[in-house]
């Protein structure tokens, strides 16, 4: 919007330095992540250094934990996760996000995309 140009390798350095001089309360963060009865995660696709990675986000009414990882798959939903999983998972139709147990939701515009496919 501003005609800035940022590089992903910048992005990633500012949230690596965040997590850094915020160490504490970053991991409170993600202990209410752990914590927290509804938790709404997603995750998009970045390039670094030439290759695909992926920027992951775990938001809850109070916090939101974010991870920068190499792979997209339920690992890394269960590194954040923990142990337990949360009550409810709110998220996009992808079965990295299936939790052994509690409730899973899917956005209304995954379940309007598998309606419109029936």
């Amino acid at each position: 919007m501003a005609g800035l140009s940022v590089s992903t390798g910048e992005v990633q350095g500012l949230i690596e330095h965040t997590v850094k001089t915020f160490g504490p309360e970053y991991d409170a963060n993600r202990e209410d992540v752990q914590s927290s009865y509804l938790v709404h995660p997603d995750e998009t696709s970045m390039r670094v250094g030439g290759e695909n990675w992926w920027a992951w986000t775990f938001a809850t009414k109070l916090s939101a934990y974010y991870v920068l990882d190499e792979r997209r798959g339920a690992d890394v939903v269960g590194r954040v996760f923990g142990r337990d999983s949360p009550d409810t998972v709110v998220s996009v139709d992808w079965r990295a996000y299936n939790v052994p147990e509690g409730r899973r939701g899917v956005c209304w515009i995954h379940i309007n995309r598998h309606l419109q496919a029936v």
